[in-house]
């Protein structure tokens, strides 16, 4: 089999039509040569210790456009399905994002191609391995890159949660602000105290669509459920980071208008900080301008669908 680098930027037509066999699923970005030679070094030793990963990848790729026809609304859990091949698929699945599959006679990407790349960039995440951040980071820093695909990347990126997956999430945020609605949300997945006081600064300057997304993204980082499982409660920023978003939110309250205090009501319901309400209620006090305002949001935590 003829080798094949990780060298130069693939681009591809738009996610939702036909790609050639040969081209990767999304843009890439270039990478630093030192990663590129890190990955190459794993995809070929990959390829020679465990090519059936490979082929299984392949076969997962070929069967998805079958699969879709027959799933309810069309819709294949991508990402499932290359998780439940075990981490020896992840130099695969890097190699299938950089490069695309193997050239075949005749062969072609169905029209789900997008759902495929996503279920790729959502799958390098889940067993939260720093040798796919380089490759992550490419797809999301491409200036085509669709907003469903940089958001996948963002929350691979998130699930990874390292300090670096986190420099590199605020870099991406900092430098493509047209991507910022994509991002914001995404973010939230990295859920760490740094991510939640970065997206709490964020909030400070946005405004429309920008400061709605960053809402999402508070509410998702400091949302009270996922701090509750077993290996987040180890991280041991729980409070610290719920406590930093809910802060957050309830300082842009006042000044926000219509459907933005609206998510803020969400977002600080999912944050779901227990002295919520008596926060609402000092604000209320400090604030005589907004002391209505903040009086109705007190109510409004109280009856928070979580605390029925």
């Amino acid at each position: 089999m003829k080798k094949r680098t990780f060298q130069g930027a693939a681009l591809v037509a738009a996610l939702a039509f036909a790609s050639p066999a040969g081209a990767s699923p999304v843009p890439m970005a270039p990478i630093a040569s030192a990663s590129a030679k890190e990955l190459e070094s794993l995809v070929a030793k990959a390829r020679t210790a465990r090519p059936e990963s490979f082929r299984a990848v392949a076969k997962l790729r070929e069967d998805l456009p079958g699969m879709a026809r027959k799933a309810r609304a069309g819709k294949v859990n991508v990402r499932a399905l290359l998780v439940a091949e075990g981490v020896k698929a992840l130099p695969a699945i890097l190699a299938e994002l950089r490069e695309g599959p193997e050239p075949t006679p005749g062969g072609r990407l169905a029209p789900t191609s997008r759902s495929w790349a996503i279920g790729l960039l959502e799958a390098t995440g889940h067993w939260r391995d720093p040798v796919a951040i380089p490759v992550i980071e490419a797809a999301a820093a491409h200036p085509s890159a669709e907003p469903e695909v940089v958001a996948a990347a963002a929350r691979a990126l998130g699930s990874i949660a390292t300090d670096d997956a986190e420099r590199r999430l605020e870099a991406l945020y900092e430098a493509q602000p047209q991507k910022r609605r994509a991002l914001a949300p995404a973010i939230g997945a990295c859920r760490r105290v740094a991510m939640g006081r970065f997206l709490a600064k964020a909030l400070e300057g946005s405004v429309a669509e920008e400061a709605q997304a960053v809402v999402e993204g508070l509410g998702q980082v400091g949302s009270a459920w996922p701090w509750q499982t077993p290996e987040l409660v180890k991280r041991g920023e729980g409070n610290d980071t719920r406590r930093v978003a809910f802060e957050a939110l309830l300082g842009r309250y006042a000044r926000a208008e219509g459907s933005l205090r609206a998510a803020i009501v969400d977002a600080l319901w999912l944050v779901d900080w227990p002295e919520g309400p008596a926060l609402a209620r000092a604000r209320a006090e400090r604030d005589p301008a907004a002391k209505a305002v903040y009086l109705e949001l007190a109510q409004k935590l109280e009856k928070s669908p979580l605390r029925r």
